[in-house]
């Protein structure tokens, strides 16, 4: 297992990775960008990472012209691949990833930064408060990781976690680099939230290799990410849904059970108790919560199952088909 030494926080180089991919999102990305330039903590380099958009580099980079923000385009496709990239630009010890939805308090990077210092630790993740839009519904507590949140069931306090939640997190980059950054098969795409859980299977892979306390939840780190109406629509949350369970299928198929296992005590722990006392609490507001907790985790559910059936078919296929070989 590798030892990470304790760092200075007083002298370490910092840096701010930002992917966007649409114009479309300008003026929140602004505002992120505001936010990071006025925190407490000034960052030694920010670099805005745009995904497949030739047109958007070229209008941030003269936008930007008289900033220190460095305007770059990704290597590939997906934010994970950005996210990558903007990595590899980089030459500072700390590395911190925030959305372009995502707004940070003043005192966001140093509560991070002072997290990785320390001796050990490897990753950070940060307290996300949703900030709902106007006419975007409010969902229950337990289930603000359908909005990039923090929850109802995350752990509390300044301890270890299995994973950041990927609104904002932050990685010591011998580390990041150690196990190859993001895995590019996992995380959205153009915004299309049809793959998840990359920053599960990089905190996994930092885990396995520096020790299952590398990864520390920081609450003082506070952001606010922006919520849309849309992302609070009865369409929206079946399909992320669906996604995170079929993402945690996937992940399941690298990793072995124990990957899963806060996810095990989440759901029943948190979800199952919590969507019971709504359903007894007798009131109209408590059985709404109630049942959107029952079909999140069911959809969840079902797609992890019908996933993980499909990966366990392909495994026995394979096997099957070697097994043939050998007899020939």
């Amino acid at each position: 297992m590798s030892i990470l030494s304790k760092l200075d926080p007083r002298v370490v180089r910092v840096a701010v990775i930002v992917p966007t991919y649409s114009v479309d999102r300008l003026e929140i990305l602004r505002k992120c960008l505001t936010g990071i330039l006025d925190n407490e903590r000034h960052p030694d380099e920010i670099v805005v990472v745009v995904d497949s958009n030739p047109a958007l580099v070229e209008f941030l980079e003269n936008e930007l012209l008289d900033s220190e923000v460095t305007v770059v385009l990704s290597d590939g496709s997906g934010v994970s691949a950005a996210r990558n990239t903007g990595a590899s630009k980089c030459d500072s010890e700390i590395l911190v990833f925030i959305d372009d939805d995502v707004v940070p308090d003043r005192h966001w990077l140093d509560a991070m930064t002072e997290t990785l210092c320390a001796e050990s630790i490897a990753g950070a993740g940060a307290n996300i408060l949703p900030d709902y839009e106007e006419g975007a519904r409010q969902l229950p507590p337990e289930i603000l990781w359908m909005l990039g949140c923090t929850y109802n069931g995350h752990p509390k306090g300044h301890v270890p976690i299995t994973r950041p939640i990927g609104s904002t997190m932050a990685f010591r980059r011998d580390a990041f680099f150690a196990v190859g950054g993001f895995d590019t098969r996992f995380g959205p795409v153009g915004g299309r939230k049809s793959r998840s859980n990359e920053e599960l299977v990089l905190s996994e892979s930092i885990r396995q290799r520096f020790g299952p306390d590398a990864i520390q939840y920081q609450p003082e780190g506070i952001v606010y990410h922006r919520v849309p109406v849309s992302r609070t629509t009865l369409r929206f949350l079946v399909h992320r849904s669906w996604v995170e369970g079929t993402s945690k299928a996937d992940v399941r198929s690298i990793y072995l059970g124990g990957v899963l296992q806060h996810d095990r005590r989440y759901l029943f722990g948190t979800m199952l108790p919590s969507t019971l006392r709504y359903l007894s609490s007798g009131s109209r507001s408590g059985t709404k919560a109630g049942f959107l907790l029952l079909l999140v985790s069911g959809i969840t559910v079902t797609g992890f199952v019908t996933r993980r059936i499909k990966h366990l078919v392909r495994a026995t296929g394979r096997l099957r088909s070697e097994k043939f070989n050998e007899d020939a």
